[in-house]
Parts: C-alpha cells; structure tokens; sequence
C-alpha cells in the first residue's frame, strides 16, 4: 500500500518539477492572458512627480477574462505595484527600480496573467497618454489580449 501511494505521488510530482507553471495550469485547465513582451519605462524617466493610484482593470484574451485591482505607487526612482483579487487579497507584488523590475507572487501556475504584462500596459496607458481620461482600452502591437483600466483614485504624494 505505501509504495502505491509513493508511485502515486511520483506521478503526479514529476510533471509538476520538470514542468513547472505551466504544467500545473494545464493541470488545473486555467485559461491563461498570454505574455507579450515589452519593455518597462524606467520610473525616474517619467514625467510627472510621485503618485499613489488606483485603478480597476480588465484584461482579456480568446478565452479568459481576469479582473483585478491594481495600486501603483511612485516615488523617485521606484514604482510598486500590487495586484489584487476582488475580494483585496494579494495575487502579486511587483517592484520596479531604474528598468529592472522584479515581480513575486505565491500563487504561481494559478495566476492567470504575466503581471510584467499587465505593467507594460499599465505604463503604455497611462504614463504614455496622460491625457487619457479615467478609462483607456490598450492593445498593443503583436500582442493577443486587451487591457481596460478604469482610475478609482489618484493622490500626488510630496
């Protein structure tokens, strides 16, 4: 009997190793928002000063549609930004310093989106277009999913 439950467990683990994320959200049957490359504007290079922000998003693709809340804070040459679920728990942290920027998030293959995507969009809609109003769509060149934000608040901070 235990090694049945061994033999088991090994089937079920190895794909998970040696496949990672991606296994385990075939595994789980989660449509995903595919990653589209981009490059994040460094934070310092931005025009404006530091700001706390706000904003609803929708990001969609083929089959999936994701909804979260992002709030993005700026200040020098730093900018965080926090993803969250409809009900404020975190599904990312994403930190970025001059154009190096480093995401985490403990949900991994459940994640339905590549967070460095949602924050080349965000930058694209918001930092490139100031003048855009509350809500802007983005889809970006060579990129298969769109993105809607909607800004519910924005303070400058200084």
């Amino acid at each position: 009997m235990k090694s049945r439950l061994v033999r088991i467990l090994a089937t079920v683990a190895a794909p998970l190793l040696l496949g990672g994320c991606q296994t385990l959200r075939a595994a789980w049957g989660l449509p995903q928002v595919p990653a589209c490359s981009g490059v994040a504007l460094p934070a310092a290079a931005l025009p404006g000063g530091d700001f706390r922000v706000r904003e609803q998003v929708r990001m969609t693709a083929e089959d999936v549609e994701v909804r979260l809340t992002l709030v993005v804070e700026r200040r020098g040459g730093r900018m965080v930004g926090i993803g969250l679920n409809e009900f404020g728990a975190t599904l990312f942290t994403l930190v970025q310093e001059g154009g190096r920027v480093k995401v985490e998030s403990d949900l991994g293959g459940a994640l339905q989106l590549d967070p460095e995507t949602l924050w080349v969009d965000w930058q694209t809609a918001r930092l490139s277009r100031p003048e855009a109003g509350e809500r802007i769509e983005i889809r970006r060149p060579g990129c298969s999913h769109q993105s809607v934000f909607v800004q519910i608040e924005r303070v400058a901070n200084g």
